[in-house]
């Protein structure tokens, strides 16, 4: 009966009959609490101001507080924490009301959580903050709020290169640039040495490429296997982004043995254009493999004319010598008279 008459007449109850305000019914519902949930906000204010008690545990409150911020009910949480419920309240997986506003991009929500001093480095039983909640979800203007007033992502280097790199994977420009603007270091590496710019490289995402190179990423960061986002995007032939990464800087980071196996490798298959940017990413054209055997070799043992022009070009040796004393001259010859040997009949 008081809950009743407290959500219709408050004033009457409180102003002289002594009312209990923080009776409880059955339910453990308190008046305040009833008028709260039944949107009486001016009779809730009106209670508060009399020193009424909302009697919430701190999991009661916090359900109710993320049920109203995935809602985006602004005032009812205005309301709750001026009746005294913490705004740090978690549920049972440690989520707060913030970590919900940030998932569903209610600005609103966020800055009036704020204003009551919600702790934006809380962090989920997954290690999520608000802030890393705004970034998952591509909440730009949440994220930029969020920073603005301290909030970290709170995120281990192995964690953020992981985000940026399936971000990169994804093609995901936008959230790149939000990571970024909250302060997320762009040349973080993963468990494998491999950044964001090498999977963008790999992908061939020109515009993320770009945006990196903008930002001042470490270009040349070698992964565990010794490969540098310019040698990714030269295996991948991804021509465009190895002109644009080769224009910055960036270098292949091959040694001889390497140098020379991955031009043998596209001499023996004519591909020229591959030669051509692993050259001018600065492999070196006389590079021998452990047969003392050069690319020059091995495109003129298959002919390939375009190939050898590129590589006189690039101040090949005509005369490198191979561990048998071949030269590049005698393996042209030595193809030249298969094709003008007659067939034996």
């Amino acid at each position: 009966m008081l809950v009743v008459q407290a959500l219709q007449r408050p004033r009457v109850l409180t102003g002289g009959f002594g009312a209990n305000l923080n009776v409880r019914d059955r339910w453990n519902n308190t008046p305040l609490s009833e008028a709260i949930r039944e949107g009486h906000l001016e009779v809730a204010r009106f209670l508060i101001r009399n020193e009424a008690e909302l009697g919430m545990s701190e999991g009661d409150a916090a359900g109710l507080l993320c049920d109203l911020a995935r809602g985006g009910d602004v005032e009812k949480i205005k309301t709750l924490c001026s009746g005294g419920v913490n705004p740090n309240a978690c549920d049972y997986d440690c989520r707060t009301a913030m970590h919900l506003a940030a998932c569903v991009g209610n600005v609103l929500v966020v800055e009036q959580l704020c204003a009551f001093g919600c702790d934006l480095s809380f962090q989920d039983r997954w290690g999520n903050s608000a802030l890393s909640e705004a970034v998952r979800e591509g909440h730009k203007k949440v994220a930029e709020v969020l920073h603005e007033r301290g909030g970290k992502l709170m995120w281990s280097e192995d964690r953020a290169a992981s985000e940026l790199c399936e971000f990169a994977r994804n093609g995901d420009l936008e959230r790149i640039k939000t990571l970024a603007l909250c302060g997320c270091p762009l040349s973080s590496a993963d468990f494998d040495g491999r950044t964001c710019l090498h999977l963008a490289a790999s992908v061939g995402n020109k515009l993320i490429v770009q945006a990196l190179l903008d930002s001042g990423v470490d270009l040349n960061f070698a992964d565990r296997w010794g490969g540098t986002p310019l040698a990714d995007a030269v295996r991948e032939g991804h021509r465009d982004i190895a002109s644009a990464l080769i224009e910055s800087g960036a270098e292949l980071g091959f040694d001889e043995g390497k140098a020379s196996g991955a031009l043998c490798e596209l001499a023996k298959g004519g591909d020229l254009d591959k030669v051509k940017l692993l050259l001018s990413g600065g492999c070196d054209a006389n590079a021998a493999d452990y047969d003392l055997r050069t690319c020059l070799h091995l495109s003129a043992s298959t002919g390939n004319l375009h190939v050898v022009e590129e590589l006189i070009k690039a101040n090949a040796n005509v005369n490198c010598i191979d561990r048998w004393g071949g030269t590049p001259l005698v393996d042209a010859m030595r193809v030249t008279r298969k094709i003008s040997m007659p067939l034996q009949p």
